[in-house]
C-alpha cells in the first residue's frame, strides 16, 4: 500500500505499512519511476533483484522496502553514474 501526494509538480509515492510486503513489478515500476524493462535489466545484471519470483508464472515481486533503493539508483543514473559503478 502506498500513499500518494503531490509535491510541487511531482507525484510522490510514500510506502505505507509493512516494508517487507510484496508488490508486483508494475506497481513497483510506478512507485520508482523506472520502466518494467529497466527493472528486468537491473535484475539480470544483479543490481536490483526482486525479493521473490513466482516459480509458476515467473512474475517478479519486490518488497516495499526496496523502493528507496530503486529511487537512489534512478537518481544516480540521472546524474550520469554508470551501472558498473553502482554495482560495486
Amino acid at each position: 500500500r502506498t500513499a500518494a501526494r503531490v509535491v510541487g509538480t511531482e507525484l510522490s509515492m510514500k510506502p505505507v505499512g509493512n516494508p517487507r510486503a510484496l508488490i508486483n513489478i508494475g506497481d513497483f515500476a510506478k512507485m520508482t519511476f523506472l520502466s518494467v524493462k529497466t527493472l528486468h535489466y537491473y535484475h539480470e545484471i544483479g543490481l536490483l533483484p526482486p525479493a521473490a519470483i513466482d516459480p509458476a508464472s515467473g512474475y517478479r515481486r519486490y518488497q516495499v522496502g526496496q523502493v528507496a533503493t530503486a529511487q537512489v539508483i534512478r537518481h544516480l543514473r540521472d546524474l550520469g553514474r554508470p551501472l558498473e559503478e553502482l554495482r560495486t
